[in-house]
């Protein structure tokens, strides 16, 4: 990762390195591609969008290939990183589950892009529970390898 950004200012080294701890991928930070999973493939990705700290960030299915147990980790991990970094994300998904999980509103589409049939904010209760869930996902996550 830090081959994409200024590799001489310190800064940046910083946020690499905070972005993989997170994302607990320390050990690997001078890996080749090639010697990576699936879903570590899938979080450096992320990562490496998310270190540039753009405004807007578009995910068009970013964990669609992915077992769901995997999709979920990841979709905490998400939800960390958008936490501490506040980025808007537009999240494409065709998983309600995940739709709910990892959103504040949600836009219900057809097949022609420009009609949207339904336009759902994510109230008070569910971000709650969705804390909820994120905690107890995070001390879950802690005790898997």
């Amino acid at each position: 990762m830090r081959v994409f950004g200024d590799n001489k200012d310190p800064k940046w080294d910083k946020v690499i390195d905070d972005l993989l701890k997170m994302a607990r991928l320390t050990e690997y930070s001078n890996a080749y591609p090639s010697s990576l999973s699936g879903g570590m493939l899938q979080r450096v990705g992320t990562l490496r969008a998310m270190a540039y700290q753009p405004e807007i960030l578009l995910m068009d299915e970013p964990f669609g290939a992915l077992d769901e147990i995997l999709r979920e980790r990841l979709d905490m991990e998400l939800l960390q990183l958008w936490s501490k970094f506040g980025q808007t994300i537009i999240f494409i998904t065709h998983n309600v589950n995940e739709a709910v999980l990892v959103s504040d509103r949600i836009y219900v589409m057809v097949m022609k892009p420009e009609l949207v049939i339904a336009d759902e904010p994510i109230s008070a209760l569910d971000v709650s529970i969705r804390a909820q869930v994120l905690n107890l996902m995070s001390a879950l996550q802690k005790k898997i390898p």
